[in-house]
């Protein structure tokens, strides 16, 4: 402010630095005239924010643990299902075999 000298300056900045500093209320009150609603209420809001970004890496974590044992599941149905691929094709290897070894049905006739 003009008129005030360059020491009366300096005392009261460092009288009201010294004020914010050890006087816990001072400083509160300071702060709730200074900040705005929304900057006063970013301190719950980060809290919220790391309570979900927490949640997510939990349901993540569940959900690529899901994934595994799907993955180990599905192994486990394809390795079945060759097993039984290669059962069914030996067995009709051997029927058509067999097949192919009898003798034609004449249908009783003999010529």
């Amino acid at each position: 402010p003009s008129g005030t000298s360059p020491d009366a300056t300096n005392y009261c900045s460092d009288r009201c630095y010294t004020s914010l500093r050890w006087f816990i209320q001072f400083r509160d009150e300071v702060r709730r005239l200074i900040l705005t609603e929304d900057v006063l209420a970013l301190p719950s809001k980060v809290d919220r924010l790391v309570d979900a970004v927490r949640e997510l890496a939990d349901t993540q974590h569940q959900q690529a643990e899901q994934i595994r044992a799907l993955a180990e599941a599905r192994q486990r149905t394809e390795e079945r299902l060759e097993v039984r691929r290669a059962a069914l094709l030996s067995r009709r290897q051997r029927h058509i075999g067999a097949s192919e070894m009898r003798p034609p049905n004449l249908g009783g006739r003999l010529s």
